[in-house]
């Protein structure tokens, strides 16, 4: 059976972290039969596998190296979820704009494919202000008024007895999974990214054991403050770690000892006015229920 794992982002989490990681040990991961390729050379793919269809030709994806019906491929992919500047519009939180391409991917899937999708949703402050810039970038539309507009459609939304508003995180996997009814969907919240990242990377490799060391000192210094940063990066360039679980532990201890520090900053890019920050920081009010209802929705497995 074809087993695809597809890393979808969400946007405004780890900013191609995940992505850099899959490329950097492509080699290593392809010796413990886990194959991958660029987010955007799989687009193609995908757009290739449309096009056939379209062309009343058979809807086949072809993902070099992968040995269909049996073979295991990884792909970190959010542009698949459409492009950054359209999650935030007047209309509200379109988390995915491009939902309807899962369909379409699923359709062109190999028969017996085991399809499992891995996101992570992030608080308001992580994804806000970088989303409204790109928004702003891609409409000329100040971010201060798309921010009003965001959180007009927002509180339209909010629930029965005025509960202050979130985003809306539970519709947006609920979307993706009408989309593709038989996938697995596997879910963090980006800030515990820190303690979570060996069992996501764990999940898109295929393997604990053989899991690669190389480029894990990128997720072990988040949630740090910059003295642990320093101090950690001196360590593990004397006595690198020789497998994750230890690198782990040593980013743990470092956090522990040093100080740990929140993933999101809170920048002066986009210029937002002292009301509109107000108002994201109480967007996350309901951020932590919205996560434990994401982790009640059937067919998804909420990680931390």
């Amino acid at each position: 059976m074809a087993d695809i794992i597809l890393h979808l982002g969400a946007h405004a989490t780890d900013e191609g972290l995940i992505a850099g990681w899959l490329a950097r040990n492509a080699p290593a991961l392809a010796l413990v039969g886990t194959q991958t390729m660029p987010g955007g050379a799989f687009m193609h793919a995908i757009a290739q596998a449309l096009a056939d269809a379209a062309a009343d030709a058979p809807a086949a994806l072809a993902l070099p190296g992968m040995a269909v019906p049996d073979g295991r491929f990884v792909v970190s992919v959010p542009g698949l979820l459409g492009p950054a500047g359209s999650v935030v519009s007047a209309d509200g939180f379109q988390g995915a704009p491009g939902i309807g391409r899962l369909g379409a991917l699923g359709q062109a899937l190999p028969a017996k494919t085991s399809l499992t999708l891995c996101l992570a949703v992030g608080s308001a402050w992580q994804v806000l202000p970088p989303l409204l810039a790109a928004a702003s970038a891609r409409t000329g539309e100040p971010a201060e008024q798309l921010a009003l507009s965001l959180f007009h459609a927002l509180t339209a939304q909010s629930g029965p007895g005025g509960l202050p508003a979130t985003l809306p995180w539970v519709a947006m996997i609920e979307g993706l999974r009408a989309q593709v009814p038989d996938a697995r969907f596997v879910v963090w919240r980006h800030e515990d990214l820190p303690q979570v990242w060996p069992q996501v990377l764990a999940l898109l490799a295929g393997t604990v054991r053989d899991l690669p060391v190389a480029g894990t000192d990128s997720f072990a210094l988040l949630g740090q403050t910059a003295e642990a940063q320093e101090r950690m990066k001196r360590y593990i360039a004397a006595k690198p770690p020789p497998t994750v679980e230890l690198m782990h532990r040593v980013s743990m201890a470092f956090a522990n000892s040093y100080g740990s520090a929140p993933l999101h900053r809170v920048s002066d890019h986009p210029p937002l006015s002292a009301a509109v920050r107000a108002q994201i920081a109480a967007l996350d009010q309901n951020y932590a229920a919205e996560c434990a209802r994401i982790g009640q929705i059937t067919g998804v497995h909420m990680l931390g």
